[in-house]
């Protein structure tokens, strides 16, 4: 993929098997591990290595820490300090763009990258520019369960950082529309709660079976509803809240 990471790899011998047995500890070394780079959050050093294995985040999370421990949530920030040398194919819509990939030199290729329509354009300008930054959000696409990250801000070899202007664009309408239609999707869910239950004494007769079909129906579609408009929210609430913390960010 062109991108060139330190590696180090550790010989088996100087594992001390023996002391981690009877302590939960898993002891299989990673066939990929990636050293750290400089200054470089926890959250980024996990989207390198689970992208060098070629798994999803949430995966290589819940193989390595197991699915009891919620190590990684939605939309984790990571900031590249890097030379963007590639940019696959892309589809263009009224407020975005998404890329198949961006590749990095050292911080290797994302997939599935967002990329709104005001900020595209200096993206394209840091190609294979030397010194630039890019601060990027990493999570999920519910529906095909790939990962998905967006692009929020693009730093260059100058020091200016460039970042779309939330405000201006309605953040604050969209986030009420989109609570409000997260509440639809809670009482919806727990409306088909109540109906299922409402249909097990009933449940000797036909119509008790339809109310238990049709509640668990209403169940699982407003859980759906709920959790896509929460995952909405945590999208530009963390996106606002990054954007504010560069400083002298140029909003545009």
């Amino acid at each position: 993929m062109g991108a060139t990471v330190q590696t180090e790899d550790v010989p088996s011998a100087v594992v001390d098997r023996s002391a981690c047995k009877g302590r939960g500890v898993r002891t299989a070394l990673w066939p990929i591990r990636y050293k750290p780079l400089p200054d470089e959050l926890l959250s980024s050093w996990l989207v390198r290595l689970a992208h060098g294995h070629g798994l999803k985040v949430q995966t290589f999370c819940n193989l390595i820490f197991g699915n009891r421990r919620q190590v990684w949530k939605p939309w984790q920030p990571q900031v590249l300090q890097d030379q963007l040398t590639e940019m696959g194919p892309s589809e263009s819509s009224l407020d975005a763009t998404k890329y198949a990939y961006l590749e990095f030199r050292d911080g290797g290729r994302v997939h599935n990258v967002g990329v709104m329509s005001d900020l595209v354009s200096k993206l394209k300008q840091s190609l294979g520019k030397e010194g630039c930054t890019f601060h990027l959000l990493h999570g999920e696409n519910l529906q095909t369960k790939d990962s998905a990250s967006m692009v929020i801000a693009v730093g260059e070899a100058d020091g200016v950082t460039y970042a779309v202007d939330m405000k201006r664009r309605g953040v604050d309408v969209t986030l009420a529309n989109t609570r409000k239609a997260r509440t639809m999707g809670r009482v919806l869910q727990y409306m088909g709660l109540a109906l299922a239950l409402v249909g097990i004494p009933m449940i000797m007769v036909f119509v008790g079976f339809f109310m238990i079909a049709v509640g668990i129906f209403m169940w699982r579609g407003g859980k759906k509803m709920a959790m896509a408009y929460q995952y909405q929210m945590d999208l530009l609430e963390r996106q606002v809240t990054l954007v504010s913390r560069i400083p002298g960010v140029r909003l545009l």
